[in-house]
């Protein structure tokens, strides 16, 4: 019986496509640059446009080569691996272990892990794929400066960047992957849209144009005839967000959001970590934002999702029905708040708003937004003013306004029955704090670090269920009423003691309890009543 070689075992094959259309061309091209049967040592580059199919098509030339090197390593996602130390080490690690099956060598850090690279696999013939790389650190992190690979090794890397290509001079070829012509287009869009079935005539006309739109990128075909919108939402928006609230949104959309996803992970387009949240490879991303970029490149109003280009996107996209949406973030847009709440938010469902670091508004407008559980206004530093309906958001539990440094005016009543967190830290020029309501029992963590206030009202004693008040650092404080002595479930106070002064004349009316209070100085000390 002819004896299988273990190299042959150990060689497994990689899952190239679903679809392979197009791959076997560009596979049988770069085969021919790879020469295997040359005994020098050689390095083959792939580039070409993102979503491209520079990954699959080095797939397809691994598997059809493998079998005449000694040991393999195939290393996806380079450049998003490469972002921190951590991801550079387990790259190391990787390949070591792929081609080396030692699992008891150690990495401590990056430069110990070339010179184990090195002196481990200098003697052995390998290949090794690089797949996703736009660095030359990158390279070197995992293969040095490339001059110690024994005869007949080969190294393939895929990149957009031909340049970083250049540098390895006569030791490296080039490959330059081209569009699918509309013959290939076709057929892809065919594959996954009808699953393979002949179109009939009435859908060539739209097939030619959604053809034309990807303009022959694989990526953009499989994307178009798949779950298109769920996955442009999740580049577009919810890369990073948990996967919860992710499916409310969409569920409220009627996206169906359970079978959608499964069918991206499914398709490696997106991954869910051990969060629960989700992620996405850069390029894939970039990927769905160029789709939405290309629906119209001139006019933002007319594309499906409205994205900050270059910046953190907002999700917002203009298909859904405002009425259904669950959460709104908006970090460092411009948009007219007025005009979007007033118009366009009358939405029961929603119930997170962001908009953290919001540069461009002055006044929050009402809001119209009964159910909203979480406003984040950190770091808007040009807000003004709060409009007096937010005063009255009964299933608000957390407020934040930190470092909203020209804040004025807030809502001259509170009566947020659910309110559990508020945040004014260095809103300096808040002077006034408002009325509070007696059924205000849930609030527990009111800060007011470095803001102006000048005084609380007598109202803070309704704050049954306060027990964090910091007031530290607050210039223009001077007094606390005497109303403050009825918050029982106080263990914490923050006040600026040496300028304090205390409005009430005695303890004697109430039983004895303490609580913490900041005195201006490093130390902490206890004021409590006496019996």
């Amino acid at each position: 019986m002819e004896k299988i070689s273990s190299t042959k075992l150990k060689n497994t094959r990689l899952f190239v496509a679903k679809y392979p259309v197009g791959v076997d061309t560009h596979a049988k091209a770069i085969e021919m640059l790879v020469d295997i049967e040359s005994t020098d040592f050689r390095i083959v580059g792939i580039h070409g446009l993102g979503g491209i199919g520079k990954t699959t098509i080095a797939k397809a030339v691994y598997n059809r080569i493998v079998d005449h090197f000694e040991r393999s390593s195939f290393l996806e996602n380079v450049k998003e691996k490469s972002r921190t130390i951590d991801g550079i080490i387990q790259l190391q690690k990787t390949l070591l272990y792929e081609i080396l099956e030692d699992k008891d060598l150690k990495v401590d850090n990056i430069s110990k892990g070339i010179n184990v690279i090195k002196e481990r696999l200098c003697s052995k013939r390998i290949l090794l794929i690089l797949d996703d790389v736009d660095k030359l650190k990158q390279i070197e992190n995992l293969l040095g400066k490339c001059n110690w690979f024994a005869s007949g090794s080969r190294v393939i890397i895929t990149t957009r960047d031909e340049h970083l290509l250049t540098i390895f001079g006569k030791v490296c070829t080039t490959y330059k992957v081209k569009e699918l012509d509309k013959h290939e287009a076709l057929q892809l869009f065919e594959k996954h849209a009808f699953l393979g079935n002949k179109l009939e005539k009435d859908y060539y006309k739209l097939a030619n144009q959604v053809i034309n739109y990807a303009k022959g990128l694989p990526l953009a075909l499989e994307i178009i005839g798949t779950e298109q919108d769920i996955f442009l939402d999740i580049a577009c928006f919810f890369k990073g967000w948990h996967k919860d609230l992710v499916v409310d949104i969409l569920d409220a959309c009627e996206s169906y959001p359970n079978s959608g996803i499964s069918r991206l992970v499914n398709k490696s387009l997106i991954t869910i970590d051990q969060h629960d949240t989700f992620s996405m490879h850069d390029l894939i991303q970039q990927m769905g934002k160029e789709i939405v970029r290309r629906e119209s490149p001139q006019i933002l109003e007319k594309r499906s999702r409205f994205l900050h280009w270059g910046n953190y996107p907002f999700p917002l996209p203009s298909k859904y029905c405002p009425q259904k949406l669950v959460a709104l973030e908006m970090p460092s847009s411009h948009i007219k708040l007025e005009k979007l709440f007033k118009q366009d938010f009358q939405c029961e469902n929603l119930k997170h708003i962001n908009l953290e670091s919001c540069e461009f508004i002055k006044k929050l407008p009402e809001l119209c937004t009964p159910n909203l559980e979480i406003l984040d206004l950190f770091g808007c530093v040009n807000l003004v003013e709060i409009h007096e309906s937010i005063g009255f958001l009964d299933k608000l539990k957390t407020w934040n306004l930190s470092y909203c440094e020209r804040l004025k005016i807030l809502p001259s009543n509170l009566m947020l029955k659910s309110l559990n967190s508020f945040d004014l830290v260095r809103c300096s020029r808040l002077e006034k704090f408002p009325n509070i309501h007696p059924e205000m029992k849930c609030l527990r963590d009111l800060d007011l670090q470095e803001s102006g206030i000048r005084e609380l009202p007598s109202s803070i004693g309704y704050l049954g269920g306060l027990t964090k008040l910091c007031l530290r650092d607050c210039p223009n404080l001077r007094g606390l009423p005497d109303t403050i002595y009825k918050l029982q479930q106080l263990q914490d106070l923050s006040i600026p003691t040496t300028r304090l002064r205390f409005t009430c004349n005695s303890f004697d009316s109430i039983s004895g309890y303490g609580f913490l209070i900041y005195d201006g100085t490093s130390r902490s000390q206890t004021l409590s009543k006496s019996k």
